[in-house]
């Protein structure tokens, strides 16, 4: 279980998190939905062990991430953010095995390359395996490092029954429909195998297709959180995004789905007659 205790994130005198308290399970695709600002961002790198909280903590089975040496960490948890610098003209599969390249991780070359391979084809990627990293769009860029993180805690071996995580800030923000579906397609299968998957989306139509809990915060605090069809709400979406906000469902299994407001000025108040 991963879990953030009473933290705090201030900078400046303002807070960026406000007493949160999560928990993301194994097992289970959690989604960390909200406006700009919210806070998603940092409550994710809080989470990894990226940054400390200002107050309260972060803990990974119990223990806070603070005791977890880089090492140690690396073997529990894999991270995508929303963008990675790579200085050097690595090749795509280059790129990859870095994941299964770090101490502690020693594997041969064959299977080095067998498993990045792998990551790859779960991504749609595998064709662009030698192509040379600098030369890929900014959505091919985002799935690459999604092969890497898949490829770290696919070689990552923990103690028996210590949880591992897969985190991830906006990984499908620059992706078309197909390559979404890759990459949700990979959230769920990480799941399935036992790992905790956290997931920051400002899509809330994909936050429903692919999540088992939501959390909704706003303005750095947790506005909401529990199942899709208990936080995709008219009233918590329009209160938390400032705008009005129409939740539907899906007439196969009711999931719902968000549409957008008809007009960007369109607030809260009762609509003209």
């Amino acid at each position: 279980m991963l879990e953030a205790r009473g933290v705090w994130v201030t900078l400046g005198g303002h807070a960026l998190l406000a007493g949160i308290d999560l928990s993301v399970a194994p097992r289970r695709v959690t989604a960390l939905i909200g406006p700009n600002g919210a806070g998603k961002s940092t409550l994710l790198r809080v989470l990894s062990g990226e940054i400390a909280p200002t107050r309260g903590d972060a803990r990974l089975d119990g223990q806070p991430l603070s005791s977890f040496s880089a090492a140690q960490l690396a073997s529990r948890r894999a991270v995508v953010p929303q963008a990675s610098v790579v200085a050097f003209p690595f090749t795509v599969r280059e790129v990859v095995m870095l994941g299964m390249t770090v101490p502690g991780f020693p594997m041969p070359a064959q299977a080095l390359r067998e498993r990045s391979d792998a990551a790859l084809q779960a991504v749609g990627l595998l064709a662009f395996a030698d192509r040379f990293y600098p030369t890929l769009s900014g959505g091919e860029r985002q799935r690459v490092h999604i092969a890497r993180a898949l490829c770290q805690l696919a070689t990552a071996r923990p103690a028996a029954g210590a949880t591992r995580c897969f985190l991830l800030d906006e990984p499908t923000s620059s992706l078309d429909l197909a390559h979404q579906a890759h990459v949700l397609a990979a959230m769920r299968r990480q799941a399935s195998l036992g790992h905790a998957v956290l997931a920051v989306l400002h899509d809330l139509n994909l936050a429903a297709a692919v999540a088992d809990h939501i959390v909704l915060l706003a303005a750095g605090r947790m506005a909401a959180a529990g199942p899709p069809r208990e936080v995709l709400r008219d009233t918590l979406l329009s209160a938390a995004y400032g705008c009005r906000v129409t939740a539907n469902r899906t007439p196969d299994d009711g999931r719902p789905f968000v549409l957008p407001p008809s007009s960007p000025l369109d607030g809260l108040g009762p609509k003209p007659s």
